[in-house]
């Protein structure tokens, strides 16, 4: 002890004479202690949503029978540890603790491994900064339709790797400890600034999407639907996933017709494997026919899911409450036994528990009852209705409810079906809804070739103006549709003509204008 202690107090006066120096154990801990929390902020605040959805994406029980699907693959009694692990991911924060502490000790482990000085130890951050290069390089694949547990069994391994190479060393060498200066400057500390900068810009420049979709779907699975609204509107071109619960939200709070159009839909192509084909479509169909009163249909596309993936928590979830919504309440307790296996999930379990079975609580719970009120009243079979159901349905149903005409109307806005729209624009007058913005502009367009709609429906003057003003403005680009959006959007984004003539018009409308580029039509 008091050798330690005289060894201390030597490099303290060292480094007073060394200008600016610290001890070399403070220097190499300093670097440590940065990159431990860089790495943590980045995990939590940056990538954070992704953990937390891997871990949605993934299930765990200690009952081997329910983990079959795992253990029956190659590596399967180590994915299944790898899924115990993920459990830290149900929250952002425990999921950041985690993988800053292995990329911490990974760090540490592969300095000593090279025997590297004091002053530059913090450079064997660049191991876990490649774990996490890696996952940003998968995108949403580091847990869509793939092995979740991958996204901690990845940094481990690492972790494993410089723990073997650090143990060699020293048999190597002979000795753990390092030949070094009693003082030193932590310039290994600018190593994990480095990477965590360019791993905060990669992720926010190619990766935007990628956490926008996680965070939304972690949303939706709290029915924080402003906060979604909030998200997208604040993204520059949300995917499809992002879009669409968007719409969700607005139609949980009563805004669909209002604010429908106030996003961009000028999709990006999401980066996905080519598995099934469709790929961003099965992202968030499943929740998007829930949430369209397609229950059965929303039942169906969370089965897939748990039939060619295995067992998921969020699609399970989603399964009991179409159970509960379906009166099934034996299928609902079935899968709240399943949830129950998962650690953590109590409260869930709690909840749905007490839903199931009792109509007056369902009538109560918010998020259940506004999916009711858009229960179909057809008689007819999916497949009847164009694909992907949600929309095909509101697009062609003959009956419905109030709340199933709002998002009837639209879908048909959205399809630019305005055919189709036109008797339900009558409905809506006759019944009093009041006359929402896209409302007004789909009809005054149609006016442009029928006059008598404006006589119809006593469409304002202004808003024919305001049609009027952006066929005026548009006429210069009208032969070039990229040229057309891109000069239009600053004063026309948010209104249904910008999106009728501007947006959602081809798979290729991102790019400039070719021959090719001049095909009508919505994707």
């Amino acid at each position: 002890m008091q050798k330690n202690k005289t060894t201390v107090l030597r490099q303290k006066a060292a480094a007073q004479k060394s200008g600016g120096k610290m001890p070399a154990k403070i220097a190499a801990r300093t670097a440590y202690a940065i990159g431990f929390a860089l790495f943590y902020g980045f995990f939590s605040f940056t990538y954070g949503d992704v953990l937390v959805r891997a871990e949605q994406e993934s299930f765990f029980s200690f009952d081997a029978s329910l983990m079959k699907y795992v253990l029956d693959q190659t590596c399967g009694h180590l994915y299944w540890a790898g899924r115990f692990v993920l459990l830290a991911c149900k929250h952002a924060w425990t999921g950041a603790l985690l993988l800053a502490s292995v990329a911490a000790l990974t760090a540490w482990l592969a300095d000593r491994a090279l025997r590297l000085p004091a002053k530059v130890r913090g450079a064997g951050f660049v191991l876990p900064a490649l774990a996490a290069g890696w996952m940003l390089w998968r995108g949403s694949n580091v847990y869509y339709k793939s092995e979740p547990s991958l996204i901690v069994l990845v940094p481990l391994g690492l972790l494993l790797l410089a723990a073997l190479a650090a143990a060699v060393s020293r048999l190597l060498k002979g000795r753990f400890a390092f030949p070094e200066d009693a003082s030193a400057k932590p310039f290994g500390a600018a190593v994990p600034i480095l990477l965590v900068a360019v791993l905060i810009a990669c992720a926010n420049i190619f990766n935007s999407n990628v956490m926008l979709s996680a965070r939304v779907q972690n949303l939706a699975q709290r029915a924080e639907w402003e906060q979604i609204i909030e998200e997208v509107r604040a993204a520059k071109r949300p995917t499809r996933t992002p879009a669409a619960y968007h719409a969700i939200a607005l139609a949980q709070t009563g805004q669909l017709l209002e604010g429908v159009f106030d996003i961009v839909y000028d999709y990006p192509a999401a980066r996905l494997d080519p598995i099934e084909g469709g790929e961003e479509y099965a992202m968030f169909v499943p929740d998007a026919n829930l949430y369209a009163g397609l229950v059965n249909a929303g039942y169906r596309t969370n089965m897939d899911h748990v039939v060619m993936d295995g067992p998921r928590l969020y699609y399970l979830k989603r399964m009991v409450q179409c159970a509960i919504l379906n009166e099934e309440h034996r299928l609902a307790e079935k899968y709240l036994n399943i949830i129950g296996h998962n650690p953590f999930e109590g409260e869930f379990v709690e909840k749905y528990t007490a839903l199931n079975n009792n109509p007056k609580a369902v009538e109560e719970d918010a998020e259940l009852a506004a999916i009711r009120t858009l229960l179909p009243r057809e008689q007819r079979f999916e497949q009847s209705y164009r694909m992907p159901a949600f929309l095909g349905y509101n697009v062609g149903l003959t009956e419905g409810s109030d709340a199933t005409l709002i998002t009837s109307a639209a879908a048909c806005l959205y399809s630019k079906d305005l055919q189709a729209f036109l008797p339900r624009a009558q409905i809506l007058v006759q019944k009093g809804f009041g006359m929402a913005k896209s409302v007004m502009q789909a009809l005054a367009i149609m006016s442009l070739k029928d006059p008598n709609i404006e006589k119809m429906f006593n469409i304002p003057p202004y808003v024919q103006n305001e049609v009027r003003s952006f066929l005026v403005e548009a006429k210069p680009y009208v032969k070039d549709r990229y040229e057309l959006r891109k000069n239009l959007k600053k004063n026309w984004l948010g209104s249904y003509m910008y999106y009728y003539y501007c947006e959602n018009n081809e798979p290729d409308q991102v790019r400039p204008a070719t021959e090719s580029n001049h095909k009508a039509g919505v994707n």
